[in-house]
């Protein structure tokens, strides 16, 4: 292999993930088959101005198997913050190790890890986290008061509010700097490339032959991921409804 050929090789097999841009100028992973810790979620969004990485509770696991999966991590609540006045709650379940969660994207075959899964949770959820018989962490007084606080909050106000707050939601998974700042992300016209922090010289030598099998897989987007292509970041466009909570981090 000439030394041509064989840098960019290397480069290619540093690019971890990419994406692609949509109608409503939101970058996407161009796949619906993406798993976070086994959980699979079709849709998922290149969000930089996220601090972490924002999961929709899974609805397809009732929270008894969730609670088994997860009660040898540590659990925490908080407020999720973010550019919107809707502030959502959230839960972390963090590992002891920085490899603790994987990641797959269905756009590519490599894995990537985490320390912690932050899942945005729905007022059906907390109600079952409040039951005991399914929620018997020990030392949980703290996490438990935080959401009998805002479950209060919610019986306080009008119905109105409980069906805002519970009116359907996209699946949608917001891929943020938690991430992103593992990688070099560079953005290409309609594509984003995340890429291995290999040395820079690597990485922008012949980037154009990259930049053009990636803006040549961007043209088949709307036909094969209409969802994906039409789908809006609703996670930013809401009323600020949450009383006032501290967040986790």
């Amino acid at each position: 292999m000439d030394r041509v050929n064989e840098k960019e090789t290397r480069l290619s097999d540093s690019i971890m993930f990419y994406a692609f841009l949509n109608k409503n100028s939101k970058f996407m992973i161009p796949s619906e088959d993406n798993f976070f810790d086994g959980i699979k979620y079709p849709k998922v969004m290149i969000d930089s101005g996220c601090a972490s990485l924002s999961l929709p509770y899974p609805s397809q696991i009732l929270f008894k198997d969730f609670y088994e999966k997860y009660k040898n991590y540590i659990w925490t609540i908080g407020k999720s913050s973010g550019v919107g006045l809707h502030h959502k709650i959230h839960l972390a379940i963090t590992g002891d190790s920085p490899n603790s969660f994987e990641i797959r994207l269905g756009c590519s075959p490599k894995l990537i890890r985490t320390k912690t899964l932050k899942f945005i949770l729905t007022y059906e959820i907390i109600l079952q986290i409040l039951d005991k018989g399914i929620f018997n962490k020990p030392g949980c007084e703290i996490f438990l008061k935080k959401l009998q606080d805002y479950k209060e909050f919610v019986l306080k106000n009008s119905v109105n509010i409980l069906e805002l707050i519970e009116k359907p939601k996209k699946e949608l998974v917001l891929l943020g700097q938690q991430i992103l700042k593992k990688f070099f992300i560079l953005q290409l016209n309609f594509v984003m490339i995340a890429v291995k922090k290999t040395p820079l010289q690597e990485i922008s030598f012949r980037i154009s032959i990259i930049e053009q099998e990636y803006v040549s897989k961007h043209m088949d987007f709307e036909k094969d991921h209409k969802e994906l292509y039409d789908c809006l970041d609703e996670e930013h466009d809401e009323t600020q409804l949450f009383p006032n909570l501290e967040d986790d981090y």
